[in-house]
């Protein structure tokens, strides 16, 4: 899968290895990035194209189901702009 670029303005999240804390970033702001500092811990996480792809996946299908939802009448617990 290519990192979508309909996922660009979306807030993703990244986990840190070491200590599980989550931050939140642009999809364009991983797209382009290698590692990431942890604001809890200080740790440095390394980003590599596998884990990029799966955050991706992630959101993508959640943008899918929610769309999916809101086609049958549910409103969806999660909401991801897609262009």
């Amino acid at each position: 899968m290519a990192l979508s670029a309909a996922l660009n303005d979306a807030d993703l999240e990244l986990t840190c290895h070491k200590c599980g804390h989550v931050s939140v970033r642009k999809g364009s702001w991983i797209k382009v990035s290698s590692s990431f500092k942890c604001e809890s811990c200080g740790g440095r996480n390394r980003i590599g194209y596998p884990e990029k792809v799966a955050i991706f996946e992630k959101y993508a299908a959640l943008s899918r189901r929610s769309l999916n939802a809101e086609a049958c009448g549910i409103q969806p617990l999660l909401t991801v702009d897609v262009v």
